[in-house]
C-alpha cells in the first residue's frame, strides 16, 4: 500500500471517528433539560399540594441522577486513559513488527 493510499485511510476512518462521537455528544441529554423550572406551590388544595411534591420528588431524582452521573463520567474517563495507554502500547508493539518485517524483507532483497 501506497504513502496516498494509507494517508487517505487514515482520513476516512479519522472522518467516520468524528463524525461518530459529535454524535453522541449531540444525542446525549443535557441534565439541566430534565427539570429546569422551579416548583413553585400554586395554592391549598389537595391537587396543588400533590403537584408541587411530585415536581419536588421528580426534581430531587433529577440531582440524584446527575450525582451518579458524575460517578459514570469519572469511571469512563479512567477507562478512557487506560485505553489510550494500552493503544500507545499496541502502536509501539506495531512498529516493532513493521521494523522486524521490514528488516527480513531488506535481507531478503540484498540476497
Amino acid at each position: 500500500m501506497n504513502t496516498q493510499q494509507a494517508l487517505t485511510k487514515r482520513l476516512f476512518y479519522g472522518t467516520i471517528t468524528t463524525i461518530f462521537c459529535l454524535f453522541l455528544i449531540a444525542s446525549h441529554p443535557s441534565p439541566l433539560s430534565a427539570h429546569t423550572a422551579p416548583c413553585l406551590l400554586a395554592g391549598n388544595t389537595a391537587e396543588a399540594i400533590m403537584a408541587y411534591n411530585a415536581c419536588k420528588a421528580e426534581s430531587q431524582a433529577g440531582t440524584a441522577n446527575t450525582i451518579a452521573g458524575n460517578t459514570d463520567t469519572h469511571q469512563q474517563e479512567a477507562e478512557i486513559q487506560r485505553l489510550q495507554s494500552e493503544n500507545e502500547r499496541l502502536r509501539a508493539q506495531l512498529d516493532t513488527v513493521r521494523m522486524t518485517l521490514f528488516e527480513l524483507l531488506q535481507k531478503l532483497t540484498t540476497q
